[in-house]
């Protein structure tokens, strides 16, 4: 049974789309959504990335946009709606156009891969591709003839899934560490500004879903389950540009035996700008002897208007990250969006699910590839969208 079910906001039911007693998917693995809330699929086994269309009374009959593809696993939306898959058994990344409304023919734009997965695509058109078989998260710039500029930008052991927020902040699944690394990043020097775990206890992660709000969505492939990281909020009051900087403390709980080298705020991976360290704070730097829970104050004053990011470090006596909060605000109004957050399970009973999607009103779609299907969370019940027969 291979299916693909969407789960509403809070809730652990699911909803089938597609699968079990109708035909068209065998391994559904990757899996993305358009602003229509139509959906992607990435078949595994029959080679086919296949969309289903959101309909008035639920969802259609999957319709073949490409086929032949050699273990195709991974599909992304550029800002225009054209569609990238990844075949990870050819080790190559494919674009389906958008023309009118329609899909256009299928063409080879990125080869020679070795073992790509996962594929994210921010909203200036950079490609990120999870390279499994040569340990790194690629990079490829857009031009205009198609993508070039390769950049390896990230390490890990064993990546499978790759996500970008809206924030440029990357996440990796690693299937040999079974965790997931959230990363900052920083375009003008093209490298990561920081690095933190948020997430252990996992089990040959899948893909990885980020809701506006800042929480995660995992799908724990090998415990069968889907968990989330909902990030925690604190509000700034609403700035005016040139106005006094509105301050708020981040109350941090350091165990004992941690020895703190500094505390540094970035703006967009620089120091200075919006946000910026103030005293007051009672966090300390050197040997912290017992566990022990202090504050660190940070000042927010937009030198400029719309949205500003940041974030928080706090590093070791070697550099090395020890927790990482990430903070972004605006002229009018501005939240806090502090990682890691806590896990938590909201789903299971799953057969190894694979691939996951959000829409826009926060419901959650997986690709539940064990059971053949796409089942969807929504409100208080969980429906199956996506079943063969």
């Amino acid at each position: 049974m291979n299916w693909v079910a969407r789960f509403a906001r809070h809730s652990a039911a699911s909803t089938e789309l597609y699968g079990l007693n109708r035909s068209g998917l065998i391994r559904p693995e990757g899996m993305t959504i358009d602003e229509n809330n139509n959906l992607f699929v990435a078949d595994a086994v029959s080679g086919e990335v296949l969309e289903i269309i959101k309909t008035p009374t639920g969802y259609g009959n999957p319709v073949i946009l490409a086929s032949s593809l050699s273990s195709p696993c991974g599909v992304a939306l550029d800002p225009s709606d054209n569609l990238f898959v990844v075949a990870s058994g050819s080790g190559e990344v494919y674009e389906l156009p958008k023309n009118t409304g329609k899909y256009g023919s299928i063409r080879l734009v990125v080869g020679n891969l070795n073992s790509p997965s996962g594929i994210a695509i921010d909203y200036s058109y950079y490609l990120y591709i999870a390279q499994t078989g040569k340990s790194v998260i690629t990079r490829y710039a857009a031009t205009a003839g198609g993508y070039a500029s390769p950049l390896n930008i990230l390490s890990a052991v064993k990546p499978d899934s790759v996500a970008v927020d809206t924030s440029l902040n990357i996440y990796i699944s690693d299937l040999a560490e079974n965790n997931i690394t959230s990363y900052g990043w920083n375009y003008s020097i093209a490298h990561p500004i920081s690095a933190i775990n948020i997430g252990t206890g996992l089990n040959s992660p899948g893909q990885i879903a980020v809701a506006k709000n800042g929480t995660i969505y995992i799908a724990d492939t090998g415990n069968n389950r889907l968990v989330q990281f909902a990030s925690s909020i604190i509000p700034f009051s609403e700035q005016i540009l040139g106005a006094n900087p509105a301050v708020q403390s981040f109350v941090l709980s350091i165990a004992g035996g941690a020895t703190i080298g500094s505390y540094q705020v970035f703006t967009n991976g620089r120091s200075g700008g919006d946000f910026n360290l103030v005293s007051g704070g009672t966090c300390a730097t050197g040997l912290i002897t017992s566990t022990t829970t202090c504050t660190v104050n940070v000042a927010f004053n937009p030198q400029y208007s719309g949205l500003r990011k940041g974030a928080i470090l706090v590093e070791d006596d070697n550099g090395n990250v020890l927790c990482d909060i990430y903070v972004s605000g605006t002229g009018v109004t501005s939240r806090i969006v502090a990682l890691p957050a806590t896990m938590s399970t909201i789903v299971s009973g799953l057969n190894a699910p694979t691939g996951l999607a959000l829409d826009d009103s926060g419901n959650l779609y997986v690709a539940d590839a064990g059971n053949d299907q796409i089942s969807l969370l929504s409100g208080k019940s969980c429906a199956v969208i996506s079943q063969p027969a």
